[in-house]
């Protein structure tokens, strides 16, 4: 019981911080002044390799992009890129655990990919090496009672298909985007 108490806190934790993120970088990035302003205020970071105008120019070019694909259409695209990743990654988890012999919902590992993603981020490790994997651990381990070799063989499986599928997909997305001679 406490574990899922502690989930949950895990859980409400991550979305409240990535809500307020999130807001915070709408507020400041709609208005060109307020992006100036709050890059100026970070630009005591970067004083000491003189690229404070280039931060100028970066604040400026960050509220133009947004300005530019702020709209309902390319938001809506996003989510549904985002959900299609963390569906087939839930997937590969599945098969994963199919692979060495283990039975698990296709829906338990779809919802815990969701949630070790969120968690992964708040890390700020790239790509979320190793905390993801830990949080798997944790939750297989406790509500399937499987053993940690048991679960980490499905997690390195499953990291390692999915990191190809994520190459294909931007493969695919860069080739039907109407910016191929942009890059």
């Amino acid at each position: 019981m406490f574990f899922f108490y502690s989930l949950s806190l895990w859980l409400a934790g991550a979305v409240a911080v990535y809500t307020a993120v999130f807001g915070v970088g709408v507020y400041v990035l709609i208005s060109e002044r307020r992006t100036r302003k709050f890059f100026g205020k970070l630009s005591f970071l970067f004083k000491f390799a003189k690229l404070e105008k280039r931060v100028e120019s970066f604040s400026r070019n960050l509220h133009k992009a947004f300005m530019k694909y702020k709209n309902r259409r390319t938001l809506f695209v996003t989510f549904v890129y985002s959900a299609l990743v963390w569906l087939v990654e839930g997937l590969i988890l599945w098969v994963s655990f199919l692979s060495i012999g283990i039975s698990i919902s296709i829906a338990f590992c779809i919802t815990i990919v969701a949630f070790t993603t969120l968690i992964a981020v708040l890390t700020f490790l790239p790509g979320g090496l190793g905390s993801s994997e830990a949080v798997s651990v944790l939750v297989f381990t406790k509500l399937f009672n499987l053993s940690i070799a048991e679960v980490m063989s499905a997690a390195i499986l499953s990291r390692l298909f999915g990191y190809w599928v994520y190459v294909l997909l931007g493969a695919v997305l860069l080739a039907s985007s109407k910016y191929k001679g942009k890059i």
